[in-house]
Protein backbone atom coordinates (compact mmCIF):
# COMPACT_ATOMS: atom_id res chain seq x y z
CA UNK A 1 0.00 0.00 0.00
CA UNK A 2 1.39 3.23 -1.11
CA UNK A 3 2.05 6.37 1.36
CA UNK A 4 -1.35 7.93 -0.41
CA UNK A 5 -3.76 4.76 -0.59
CA UNK A 6 -2.64 4.40 2.95
CA UNK A 7 -4.05 8.38 3.72
CA UNK A 8 -7.19 7.54 2.41
CA UNK A 9 -7.85 4.26 3.96
CA UNK A 10 -11.07 4.33 5.08
CA UNK A 11 -12.02 3.03 8.73
CA UNK A 12 -13.53 -0.14 8.77
CA UNK A 13 -17.35 0.12 8.47
CA UNK A 14 -19.67 -1.75 11.32
CA UNK A 15 -20.74 -4.27 8.98
CA UNK A 16 -17.27 -5.62 8.36
CA UNK A 17 -16.59 -6.11 12.28
CA UNK A 18 -17.78 -9.02 13.42
CA UNK A 19 -15.63 -10.51 10.56
CA UNK A 20 -12.62 -8.38 11.44
CA UNK A 21 -12.85 -9.60 14.90
CA UNK A 22 -12.51 -13.38 14.04
CA UNK A 23 -9.82 -12.67 11.79
CA UNK A 24 -8.49 -10.92 15.07
CA UNK A 25 -9.61 -13.21 17.31
CA UNK A 26 -8.45 -16.96 15.74
CA UNK A 27 -4.72 -15.10 14.73
CA UNK A 28 -4.07 -14.56 18.63
CA UNK A 29 -4.84 -18.22 19.46
CA UNK A 30 -2.70 -19.51 17.18
CA UNK A 31 0.07 -16.80 18.32
CA UNK A 32 -0.48 -17.21 22.01
CA UNK A 33 -0.51 -21.46 21.71
CA UNK A 34 2.77 -20.78 20.46
CA UNK A 35 4.62 -18.13 22.23
CA UNK A 36 3.28 -20.11 25.24
CA UNK A 37 5.08 -23.27 24.72
CA UNK A 38 8.29 -21.44 24.01
CA UNK A 39 8.43 -19.31 26.78
CA UNK A 40 8.22 -22.64 28.79
CA UNK A 41 10.88 -23.82 27.15
CA UNK A 42 13.16 -21.00 27.63
CA UNK A 43 11.90 -20.99 31.60
CA UNK A 44 12.57 -24.71 31.86
CA UNK A 45 16.26 -24.06 30.78
CA UNK A 46 16.56 -21.14 33.01
CA UNK A 47 15.69 -23.21 36.06
CA UNK A 48 17.76 -26.41 34.80
CA UNK A 49 20.38 -23.54 35.71
CA UNK A 50 19.45 -22.61 39.14
CA UNK A 51 21.57 -24.40 41.11
CA UNK A 52 19.15 -23.74 44.17
CA UNK A 53 16.58 -25.32 42.35
CA UNK A 54 14.03 -22.73 44.55
CA UNK A 55 11.49 -23.00 41.59
CA UNK A 56 10.21 -25.61 39.04
CA UNK A 57 7.81 -25.89 36.02
CA UNK A 58 4.77 -27.13 36.68
CA UNK A 59 2.13 -25.89 34.45
CA UNK A 60 3.02 -26.33 31.32
CA UNK A 61 -0.13 -26.73 28.83
CA UNK A 62 -1.37 -23.28 28.15
CA UNK A 63 -4.54 -21.91 30.50
CA UNK A 64 -6.26 -20.76 33.57
CA UNK A 65 -4.32 -16.91 34.73
CA UNK A 66 -1.64 -17.70 31.98
CA UNK A 67 -4.08 -18.00 29.04
CA UNK A 68 -6.33 -15.06 30.70
CA UNK A 69 -2.90 -12.38 30.99
CA UNK A 70 -1.74 -13.58 27.32
CA UNK A 71 -4.69 -12.70 25.78
CA UNK A 72 -5.57 -9.11 27.69
CA UNK A 73 -2.32 -7.94 26.85
CA UNK A 74 -2.54 -8.98 23.04
CA UNK A 75 -6.07 -7.29 23.56
CA UNK A 76 -3.95 -4.32 25.06
CA UNK A 77 -1.55 -4.56 21.88
CA UNK A 78 -4.16 -4.45 19.37
CA UNK A 79 -5.99 -1.74 20.83
CA UNK A 80 -3.28 0.51 20.51
CA UNK A 81 -3.08 -0.69 16.52
CA UNK A 82 -6.26 0.54 16.39
CA UNK A 83 -6.01 3.82 17.87
CA UNK A 84 -2.51 4.81 16.58
CA UNK A 85 -3.89 3.42 12.83
CA UNK A 86 -7.80 4.85 13.11
CA UNK A 87 -8.92 1.47 11.77
CA UNK A 88 -12.24 2.00 13.06
CA UNK A 89 -13.48 6.06 14.34
CA UNK A 90 -12.08 7.02 17.27
CA UNK A 91 -15.88 7.50 18.71
CA UNK A 92 -16.23 3.70 18.09
CA UNK A 93 -13.04 2.17 18.94
CA UNK A 94 -13.85 0.72 22.36
CA UNK A 95 -16.89 -0.64 21.04
CA UNK A 96 -15.10 -2.42 18.35
CA UNK A 97 -12.57 -3.77 21.21
CA UNK A 98 -15.69 -4.89 23.25
CA UNK A 99 -16.94 -7.04 20.13
CA UNK A 100 -13.56 -8.30 20.21
CA UNK A 101 -12.72 -9.18 23.73
CA UNK A 102 -16.10 -10.91 23.19
CA UNK A 103 -14.88 -12.89 20.87
CA UNK A 104 -11.77 -14.05 22.80
CA UNK A 105 -12.71 -14.02 26.66
CA UNK A 106 -14.35 -17.31 26.79
CA UNK A 107 -15.96 -18.39 30.06
CA UNK A 108 -14.68 -16.41 32.25
CA UNK A 109 -15.87 -12.52 31.42
CA UNK A 110 -15.06 -11.03 34.79
CA UNK A 111 -11.56 -12.75 35.29
CA UNK A 112 -10.56 -11.34 31.74
CA UNK A 113 -11.78 -7.92 32.46
CA UNK A 114 -9.24 -7.77 35.48
CA UNK A 115 -6.39 -8.73 32.97
CA UNK A 116 -7.52 -5.99 30.85
CA UNK A 117 -7.53 -3.54 33.32
CA UNK A 118 -4.38 -4.70 34.45
CA UNK A 119 -2.26 -3.91 31.57
CA UNK A 120 -4.51 -0.82 30.35
CA UNK A 121 -3.80 1.03 33.41
CA UNK A 122 -0.62 1.38 32.50
CA UNK A 123 -1.14 1.97 28.32
CA UNK A 124 1.89 3.77 26.83
CA UNK A 125 4.63 2.10 29.62
CA UNK A 126 5.06 -0.93 27.46
CA UNK A 127 8.17 -2.16 29.89
CA UNK A 128 5.80 -2.07 32.53
CA UNK A 129 3.15 -4.01 30.94
CA UNK A 130 5.67 -6.41 29.83
CA UNK A 131 7.08 -7.05 33.34
CA UNK A 132 3.26 -7.61 34.48
CA UNK A 133 3.16 -10.30 31.81
CA UNK A 134 6.04 -11.86 32.81
CA UNK A 135 5.29 -11.89 36.40
CA UNK A 136 1.46 -13.06 35.14
CA UNK A 137 2.64 -16.14 32.79
CA UNK A 138 5.94 -17.23 35.18
CA UNK A 139 3.68 -17.39 38.44
CA UNK A 140 1.26 -19.21 36.35
CA UNK A 141 4.12 -22.16 35.12
CA UNK A 142 5.47 -22.50 38.42
CA UNK A 143 2.59 -22.24 40.61
CA UNK A 144 4.02 -19.92 42.88
CA UNK A 145 5.38 -16.33 42.94
CA UNK A 146 8.29 -16.12 40.22
CA UNK A 147 11.36 -14.76 41.09
CA UNK A 148 12.15 -11.39 39.72
CA UNK A 149 14.62 -12.95 37.05
CA UNK A 150 12.10 -15.45 35.69
CA UNK A 151 9.62 -12.93 35.54
CA UNK A 152 12.11 -10.75 33.69
CA UNK A 153 12.98 -13.72 31.36
CA UNK A 154 9.26 -13.62 29.85
CA UNK A 155 9.18 -10.04 30.00
CA UNK A 156 11.97 -10.04 27.11
CA UNK A 157 10.02 -13.33 25.25
CA UNK A 158 7.23 -11.07 25.10
CA UNK A 159 8.45 -8.29 21.87
CA UNK A 160 8.00 -11.59 19.47
CA UNK A 161 3.74 -11.89 20.70
CA UNK A 162 3.55 -8.08 20.86
CA UNK A 163 5.12 -8.05 17.57
CA UNK A 164 2.58 -10.83 16.11
CA UNK A 165 -0.26 -9.83 17.73
CA UNK A 166 0.33 -6.17 15.89
CA UNK A 167 0.78 -7.91 12.84
CA UNK A 168 -2.36 -10.06 12.88
CA UNK A 169 -4.54 -6.69 13.85
CA UNK A 170 -2.85 -5.01 10.80
CA UNK A 171 -3.46 -8.49 8.32
CA UNK A 172 -7.06 -7.92 9.44
CA UNK A 173 -7.98 -4.52 8.75
CA UNK A 174 -6.05 -5.06 5.31
CA UNK A 175 -3.28 -2.55 5.87
CA UNK A 176 -0.73 -4.01 4.20
CA UNK A 177 2.34 -1.03 4.89
CA UNK A 178 1.71 -1.66 8.31
CA UNK A 179 2.32 -5.48 7.70
CA UNK A 180 5.55 -5.36 5.62
CA UNK A 181 7.22 -2.90 8.05
CA UNK A 182 6.33 -5.47 10.99
CA UNK A 183 6.89 -8.39 8.85
CA UNK A 184 10.14 -6.84 8.63
CA UNK A 185 10.79 -5.96 12.75
CA UNK A 186 9.83 -9.37 13.42
CA UNK A 187 12.48 -11.08 11.04
CA UNK A 188 14.71 -8.41 12.66
CA UNK A 189 13.73 -9.53 16.44
CA UNK A 190 13.81 -13.53 15.28
CA UNK A 191 17.38 -13.14 13.94
CA UNK A 192 18.35 -11.13 16.43
CA UNK A 193 17.82 -13.83 18.98
CA UNK A 194 19.39 -16.60 16.72
CA UNK A 195 22.57 -14.96 17.38
CA UNK A 196 22.33 -14.42 20.59
CA UNK A 197 21.45 -18.28 21.24
CA UNK A 198 24.30 -18.94 18.84
CA UNK A 199 27.08 -16.74 21.18
CA UNK A 200 25.97 -18.49 24.01
CA UNK A 201 24.94 -22.05 23.29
Amino acid sequence: MSFLSTLLQQSAPVGQWPGIASVISNGFLEIKQIWFNQSVISMDFGLLADKQKRARVVNDTLGGAAALAITAYQISCATDMIIKNKYVEKSQANDFVDLLCGRVCGVEPKEFQKYVRRYEEVRGDNSTQRFRLGVDVAGYVINAEPPMILSLQISELSQVLTTRSRLVTAKAFGDSREVHRLGSALKEILSSRHRSQVRYS
